[in-house]
């Protein structure tokens, strides 16, 4: 058996922040300001592929947005500014990894680009 896992990481704004106690998760919802990479990982051979027809990412207008889910227990709280949003589809829905701040990011990926230890190639 196969089974697909889609991953995606954008940079986004996060707009609003609803709590689902009956789910037991916090879901963000994120107005997307660059959608870096979408792609969709065989689990048997791990190898990605572009993912190209994806209902995670939903346009409306020029208005792109997407829905995060993050665990309750985690406490997420809503942020200014620009995040890298990290997350893999789990169940249907996308279920965060990380979303350090932008800059932050831009930070680490200068740092470790300029030493040459990245294991792949980092842009955002």
């Amino acid at each position: 058996m196969v089974f697909l896992v889609s991953i995606t990481v954008t940079r986004g704004i996060i707009r609003s922040i609803e709590n689902r106690d009956e789910l037991e998760v916090s879901q963000l919802t994120v107005k997307v300001t660059k959608l870096l990479r979408h792609s969709t990982e065989d689990s048997l051979s791990s190898t990605f592929t572009p993912d190209s027809e994806s209902n995670s990412v939903v346009a409306s207008g020029s208005d792109e947005q997407v829905s995060v889910n993050v665990a309750l227990h985690c406490g997420v709280r809503h942020g200014t500014g620009e995040f890298v949003f990290m997350a893999r589809q789990k169940l249907g829905d996308l279920a965060l990894s990380c979303a350090p701040r932008l800059e932050d990011w831009v930070s680490v990926v200068r740092k470790i680009n300029k030493e040459g230890t990245a294991h792949c190639v980092l842009r955002s």
